[in-house]
């Protein structure tokens, strides 16, 4: 018989480093799963916000020039820097500023797409918030310090998709009922548009409501920088050449549709915190279609740059073929006006847009340092060990193309 004696000192220390190295193995097998469900997870926030924004703007972009039964190619007052009725035509009339005059920012319907280019990116800064004059042209006051140094901004301004009828004529005093009595609201910016027949199709104007009720009774009234003048000529009421009136009894083929602007860029969201910013895409649109309340919505987050080229048909008659492709600033290269600007934005058939995304979480084991290509500009983000991707769309302005 024999007495139990336990372990030896060796044997012990021999168990002690057996067990450490299987724990050892553990935690690294536990880290690299870790590390390996970050970066999908990372991957996945990216590629869903990625799509979305892209969703998102093609949606939207494809709009451009959307006026009902038609759009602006016909619409949009010509070249002409002696155009002292700028900017109103004989088919497109916004009742939100005076003639002659040009109007704000928000209310250039008569520009359906524009672009403003951030210039040159700097190499691995932090991202800050900019002046209207760091992007050429200048950014409109109402978007001062929003987006993000060197990131482009889209603005659009459109109808939207969806509308209801007008069944009855226009007054002189601008009354009118429409189909759907809780579409227009008292307050609202709003576009009509006549698809009657010749010689009255096709025209369309901007407006605000003035009163709505529930039977859909509607009162737009021209007044005030609501009332369209041209010299020597007295104000344009509604069924003044407009072609939205006709004889009584006769129908009234128009629609009402709500009037958007869109400002679409990157800015920065502050966290609970207060100090820690995160990149989203943002959107400064109309309240509830008022022309002088701006809301602004959050669309995604992790966005961090946006690039824009933009696709144009310099070719005279037109082909409805891309001819080149360039920054907004090379868009209005030479333009000195409003109404020559005007007139380079239309030759925009298509648009390019790039996005930069980030990971929201920092993976230590990934350097990204290297310098991104976003929709042909350089883009080179700090180093912070997060996951980048960039999405990238060419769209199409369908309202641009196949019109003769």
């Amino acid at each position: 018989m024999h007495r139990q004696s336990g372990v030896s000192l060796i044997e012990l220390m021999i168990a002690l480093v057996i067990a450490s190295l299987v724990t050892l193995g553990m935690i690294q097998i536990f880290i690299g799963s870790k590390v390996a469900y970050q970066v999908q997870e990372g991957l996945s926030r990216i590629q869903e916000n990625g799509r979305f924004s892209l969703q998102y703007l093609e949606r939207n972009a494809r709009l451009a020039g959307y006026m009902g039964c038609g759009n602006d190619l016909a619409r949009v007052p010509p070249n002409d820097p002696a155009n002292a009725n700028y900017p109103f035509d004989t088919r497109f009339r916004n009742h939100l500023v005076a003639n002659p005059g040009t109007p704000s920012a928000q209310l250039r319907f008569q520009r359906p797409i524009e672009g403003f280019d951030a210039g040159a990116v700097a190499a691995d800064q932090p991202l800050t918030l900019g002046a209207t004059t760091d992007w050429t042209p200048a950014l409109p006051a109402v978007l001062n310090n929003k987006a993000v140094k060197g990131s482009d901004v889209l603005i659009l301004r459109i109808f939207s998709e969806d509308s209801t009828p007008v069944i009855s004529p226009f007054t002189v005093a601008g009354s009118f009922k429409v189909a759907d009595p809780t579409f227009v609201k008292a307050g609202g910016i709003y576009g009509i548009e006549n698809c009657g027949a010749t010689p009255t199709y096709g025209y369309s104007e901007i407006f605000q409501a003035t009163t709505s009720d529930a039977s859909g009774n509607i009162t737009a009234t021209l007044s005030g920088a609501n009332v369209l003048r041209v010299p020597a000529a007295p104000a344009l009421t509604w069924n003044n050449g407009i072609g939205f009136s006709g004889p009584v009894g006769s129908p009234v083929n128009a629609s009402v549709h709500q009037a958007q602007y869109l400002a679409i860029y990157v800015g920065l969201r502050t966290e609970a915190d207060g100090t820690t910013k995160v990149p989203s895409l943002f959107v400064q649109r109309f309240t509830d279609g008022s022309a002088t309340a701006l809301t602004t919505d959050e669309l995604a987050d992790g966005i961090e740059n946006m690039q824009l080229l933009f696709g144009r048909d310099t070719t005279v008659p037109r082909d409805d073929t891309v001819d080149d492709y360039k920054t907004a600033a090379d868009v209005i290269a030479g333009a000195g006006n409003a109404e020559a600007q005007d007139a380079a934005w239309q030759q925009v058939i298509n648009v390019r847009i790039g996005l930069l995304v980030r990971g929201q979480e920092s993976n230590s084991g990934t350097s990204h340092d290297a310098a991104y290509n976003v929709a042909g500009a350089t883009v080179n983000p700090q180093n912070d060990h997060r996951l980048r991707q960039v999405y990238e769309t060419t769209i199409a302005l369908r309202n641009r193309i196949f019109n003769s």
